[in-house]
């Protein structure tokens, strides 16, 4: 039986870390764009969030970016799509996991378990404050 985890979990420490660091969450913006059918309105702007581990403070010497590969918030991505015609415009996003390193049965029931809470969660807030408008919402 699985131990039942925090929600979310608290970044772990890298072990390259000073003994008094502690890490926070933080989201890195990536864009993913292909305008391979020019003429026939097709392409498409996405907008994509990684979510990783860094140290609380800004140090540019320490400011390393740390997921453990065993973690289920490793290879978690918050995604966007959006048409070529209206870049600013994006019209769905969604959580999941791109392009995992390596998944065994336990890693799979951990990641399992992170989507169907962030699920349970974004549903719970859709019936108490309503659908979310847009993508930044």
């Amino acid at each position: 039986m699985t131990q039942k985890r925090k929600f979310p979990p608290t970044p772990e420490r890298c072990y390259e870390d000073p003994e008094d660091t502690r890490r926070v969450w933080a989201l890195i913006a990536t864009t993913v764009r292909d305008d391979s059918c020019p003429g026939h309105g097709g392409g498409y702007r996405h907008l994509k969030f990684h979510l990783v581990s860094v140290v609380d403070t800004y140090d540019p010497d320490r400011r390393k970016i740390r997921n453990t590969l065993e973690d289920e918030t490793n290879d978690l991505v918050i995604h966007s799509q959006g048409d070529k015609l209206a870049p600013d415009e994006l019209y769905a996003y969604g959580i999941r996991y791109e392009r995992p390193y390596a998944v065994d049965l336990h890693r799979l029931t951990r990641m399992q378990q992170f989507l169907a809470t962030v699920e349970k969660k974004l549903e719970r807030e859709a019936r108490e404050l309503g659908r979310a408008q847009d993508y930044a919402s």
